[in-house]
């Protein structure tokens, strides 16, 4: 394209091209074979990764319950916190689930 020439939109405005498979695979620290396309993803980002909603993103981030950064006032998450998030989770115990020793459903014999 010569000078002044524009892909849509408005001249001079950046334009954002859809090159998602020309980036590179940044791999996640601790969960082998898991690969994202971006160094910072955001709240909508991470959610879409974890198959969780992004207010829930965005309310445990504030809560500091889930690693992160701030740019500004934005919301940041690099593969490293998607690893610790997803490592973390993996470790935790499920809320809900007692153990036999606390009651149960199941019938004693």
């Amino acid at each position: 394209m010569g000078a002044g020439a524009h892909r849509g939109g408005v001249q001079g405005a950046p334009v954002l091209l859809h090159a998602a498979t020309s980036l590179p695979e940044v791999p996640v620290p601790g969960v082998p074979g898991l690969v994202v396309r971006s160094a910072l993803m955001d709240s909508a980002g991470l959610a879409a990764v974890l198959g969780i909603p992004r207010s829930t993103v965005e309310r445990m981030a504030a809560a500091g319950q889930v690693p992160h950064l701030r740019v500004g006032k934005h919301i940041r998450f690099t593969p490293g916190h998607l690893g610790e998030i997803i490592t973390d989770a993996e470790r935790r115990p499920r809320a809900g689930v007692h153990s036999q020793s606390r009651g149960s459903a199941r019938t004693r014999l």
